[in-house]
């Protein structure tokens, strides 16, 4: 059957006169998680990866994708059909791929602009100009007609969103208006166009079920001076108690279908964000009627910066997520030996979670890996493949839960035998670098990429590193990977403010062995020593659960440290343990002792 699909979309690219067509794995709205309806890289190629992508020509098909899915990869692809092209996506790799294979004529290299943001398809089209190719933005998408002629269609989300109460938000949608036009006006702008979902779910307070593990509703936003338009299929509005609250808020509802329609009717100055925005976006602008301005979406930084009742819904969801880590791992703890594998763990912790009528699901596919497979980064367990956990060497465990009044994400690694003096070495240093950062004390103005190294210093010391980044921003209630605020050598696309949530999360990994990440939520606070003059800023911990003590090498920590995990543990107990049974609570009080 994939023999059949690349044959029609080949057919398709003739018809079109192209010589080569992209196939991300991405969609209109620039989502992290790609709905099924335009998982057109996975209906193309059958590569699950949640990162990869697809270039086909008349002759050859090709997957590009990073390290961390080159096993997947090598499961999944049929390599009579593709070749694996042992990079990440990037403009570069495109073009020196297409330089190899069209070295004596030109290639016009097709696209869906949907799919495509504005940054990226600007970047790539000057990149293949360089070498005489050219970037064919489409407006209709080749695989979509591939699967439709061979009756093989896409499957479609249809869900009803709902709405996100104030009393969880903080503050009305027309308060929110009113901010993101104040902003607007002092950059000289008519309209604002919204594509991302996170923000739109934010700035109109709705959520939906249409995205794996993020409650975001597929829609449009657009934000003019005097009105507001969401753009949605008419089937997710059926609550006649959202629809109003929203009219009454200065909200228009149209539907999905109408917002090119409106986009070309748009006069004056348009802000759209280069970088979640699409190509498609941009182009359906009347040129002749409207100029863009093109810069960082202001709601995004509104979404980031969390206000009071937001930072309290957070705060109550991670006690909650700190139970349900306490009883799983407490479980674990007593029921290895019966045989559990990692698919078994990462199902359990959920249905610890679920018993909380709070959650409403898990915020990410679980990272559940024990020993070598922990060493994977991205590592995601199946059956029946999945190892069974023992006490032999390192479990990690990297999971989160959607809570009505906040998103969670944790990583914590256990032994459940006797550690090696290697593992006590490679785990302490990870948390000395966890412990470092989150002790930062930072000014004003501050981005990620100038504090990621305070997370890798104690590694490097010993010629250590990792590959990933140290922390993202994460949503409320919303997505849990957020921007624009992170920490990594390349986080420079915003400085940190007041109350935006981020991960700490440094790690080691070890190949063929195991792995080790020590992930706290954190949310950024005001620290004393700011002055009339120079604000400073530091960290919180909103994450509650130990971490593994038999995994640490105490003579590797000094006072301060070991001062900072005493303190850490307190407010673990405080807040923790009332929430538990006699048993549970003496098992939690055994994993807060502190070693000497």
């Amino acid at each position: 059957m994939l023999e059949k699909k690349l044959l029609e979309l080949r057919k398709l690219m003739k018809e079109n006169q192209l010589d080569a067509y992209l196939v991300p794995n991405s969609d209109p709205h620039n989502s992290e998680y790609v709905p099924q309806q335009w998982a057109r890289r996975e209906w193309i190629s059958d590569f699950t990866g949640s990162m990869g992508f697809v270039m086909v020509t008349q002759k050859k098909a090709y997957l590009f994708a990073d390290s961390r899915y080159f096993l997947q990869a090598e499961e999944e692809l049929d390599f009579g059909l593709y070749e694996l092209i042992k990079r990440a996506g990037t403009n570069e790799a495109y073009r020196e791929l297409i330089q190899r294979e069209f070295s004596t004529s030109s290639c016009r290299l097709g696209v869906d602009s949907k799919t495509y943001t504005i940054a990226f398809a600007s970047a790539l089209s000057e990149k293949l100009a360089e070498s005489g190719h050219e970037l064919v933005l489409m407006e209709n998408n080749l695989v979509d007609e591939a699967a439709k002629n061979i009756k093989q269609p896409l499957s479609i989300t249809n869900n009803p969103a709902f709405t996100w109460p104030l009393k969880n938000a903080g503050k009305s949608v027309a308060q929110k208006l009113e901010d993101v036009r104040k902003t607007i006006s002092e950059k000289d702008c008519d309209h604002i166009v919204i594509s991302a979902l996170d923000e739109i779910a934010w700035m109109f307070n709705v959520r939906g079920s249409d995205i794996d593990y993020n409650p975001l509703v597929i829609s449009y936003g657009i934000v003019s001076q005097d009105k507001a338009y969401w753009f949605v299929d008419p089937s997710k509005t059926s609550d006649t108690k959202l629809t109003e609250r929203l009219n009454t808020q200065g909200v228009e509802i149209h539907a999905y279908g109408d917002f090119q329609h409106h986009l070309k009717s748009l006069k004056g100055k348009v802000w759209l964000d280069d970088y979640s925005a699409s190509a498609w976006v941009r182009d359906s602008l009347d040129a002749s009627s409207t100029t863009n301005h093109l810069e960082l979406s202001p709601v995004s930084m509104m979404k980031a910066c969390k206000n009071k009742v937001e930072v309290e819904g957070i705060i109550e969801s991670h006690r909650k997520d700190a139970v349900a880590l306490t009883k799983f791992f407490h479980w674990l703890e007593n029921n290895w030996q019966k045989g559990v594998s990692e698919v078994d763990a990462s199902d359990q912790l959920f249905e610890f979670r679920k018993e909380d009528d709070q959650c409403l699901g898990a915020s990410f596919c679980s990272i559940s890996g024990f020993a070598s497979n922990g060493a994977i980064v991205h590592y995601r367990p199946t059956r029946p493949n999945d190892a069974t956990i023992d006490d032999s060497s390192i479990y990690l465990l990297d999971s989160g839960g959607q809570y009505w009044g906040g998103t969670t994400d944790v990583t914590r690694c256990a032994h459940l035998g006797t550690p090696s003096t290697e593992q006590k070495k490679h785990y302490t240093l990870v948390l000395k670098g966890h412990l470092a950062l989150g002790d930062l004390t930072f000014p004003e103005g501050v981005y990620g990429n100038q504090i990621d190294a305070f997370a890798r210093s104690a590694l490097w010391k010993h010629g250590l590193e990792y590959g990933h980044g140290t922390g993202h921003g994460v949503g409320c209630f919303l997505c849990v990977h957020e921007g624009p605020q992170g920490i990594a050598p390349n986080s420079k696309r915003a400085t940190f403010h007041e109350n935006m949530i981020l991960s700490n999360e440094p790690g080691y990994y070890l190949d063929g062995a195991y792995g080790i990440r020590i992930e706290n939520l954190v949310y950024v606070s005001k620290d004393p020593v700011s002055t009339d003059t120079r604000e400073f800023f530091g960290f919180k911990n909103l994450t509650l659960f130990p971490y593994e003590n038999k995994l640490i090498d105490w003579s590797l920590i000094d006072l301060h440290e070991k001062a900072l995990i005493q303190k850490y543990y307190d407010q673990i107990w405080k807040d923790v343990s009332p929430r538990l049974d006699d048993e549970r609570k003496t098992w939690l009080k055994s994993k807060l002792e502190i070693g000497s």
